[in-house]
């Protein structure tokens, strides 16, 4: 971590990062306590994984129409009950995403912070902010172009096909610039990446 910083000119952006790596710790160590304490405090755990159809956005005409990406995402969560009705759930999760072209492909581990509604007792609606780091992207001579840090507020729908197993689509709209001031990509404006997202979950 400290590393990164020192070759990352941006403080503020240092800054977030190590605040993400401290939430991803808490995250888990909440997510072991879970494990032991779900049976008597009604707290869940669980895994999800599925696909990501991921879209770049932008006033650019060029990078608006960059075919969409297919890509692979899985995350495990907590779900943390308020009442019979509302719960939060936290989540580290994978993603890869970007644009469909090799040089436009990153990927990232995220942090949703959902707040979940339980309509009934077979389908619930969340929504909330996620940052998320990335992990990799398509190098081309050894440059990034793209940023360390996203931001992005999502919203879904979940149902339950059991006490275990259930469905999960979400739709994730990013607010933030991916890329880096100076990249390789000769566009001045802005991209962000926004995405549809299904998956498949099993609750511990």
């Amino acid at each position: 971590g400290s590393e990164m910083c020192i070759r990352d000119s941006n403080i503020l952006t240092c800054f977030l990062m190590k605040r993400f790596f401290l939430l991803t710790a808490m995250f888990t160590l909440l997510s072991v306590f879970s494990i032991h304490a779900q049976r008597v405090t009604g707290v869940l755990s669980g895994f999800k994984a599925g696909i990501n159809v991921s879209s770049l956005n932008s006033d650019a005409t060029e990078i608006d129409e960059i075919d969409a990406r297919v890509g692979f995402q899985a995350a495990f969560f907590v779900e943390i009950p308020f009442s019979r009705s509302f719960s939060f759930q936290p989540e580290l999760q994978y993603s890869a995403q970007g644009g469909k072209q090799e040089e436009f492909r990153v990927n990232y581990i995220h942090l949703p912070l959902m707040l979940k509604y339980n309509v009934t007792d077979y389908l619930n609606i969340h929504l909330g902010p996620q940052v998320g780091l990335k992990i990799w992207e398509w190098e081309q001579d050894q440059n990034d172009n793209f940023n360390n840090l996203n931001y992005a507020v999502s919203g879904g729908l979940g149902a339950n096909l059991s006490d275990n197993f259930f469905i999960e689509a979400r739709y994730v709209y990013g607010l933030s610039n991916i890329t880096e001031d100076v990249n390789e990509f000769n566009v001045d404006q802005d991209i962000k990446n926004s995405y549809v997202q299904v998956s498949l979950g099993y609750r511990l």
